[in-house]
């Protein structure tokens, strides 16, 4: 009996530390997207062409493509906690999104 509990248990904890990361991945990879969800109202907002408006999403993706290769290229997956990593990554991109919220005014 108790060793079913602990099956019971580590399974839980198993689908718990998926869900969390899964969630993580899914709020940190959000802003890859969102230029592309606000295009529309950027174009409107910012007086952008189409041209523009396709440009800042393409730099967008440049961005995190560039992000990956340096991550690659310095080890920094082998040298640097994964959780401090996805933390650093995800605070990036908060203020980039901030940054461009705060141009703006």
């Amino acid at each position: 009996m108790v060793f079913l509990l602990s099956v019971n248990q580590s399974e839980r904890a198993k689908t718990r530390q998926l869900l969390i990361i899964a969630a993580t991945l899914v709020l940190a990879m959000s802003s890859w997207f969102s230029t592309a969800a606000v295009a529309g109202e950027l174009r409107d907002s910012w007086n952008l062409s189409r041209l523009q408006a396709s440009w800042l999403t393409i730099v967008v993706q440049l961005g995190f493509v560039g992000g990956a290769v340096i991550s690659s290229l310095t080890n920094l997956a082998d040298r640097v906690a994964p959780r401090r990593l996805i933390l650093m990554g995800a605070l990036g991109a908060a203020a980039a999104n901030a940054g461009v919220v705060i141009g703006d005014d």
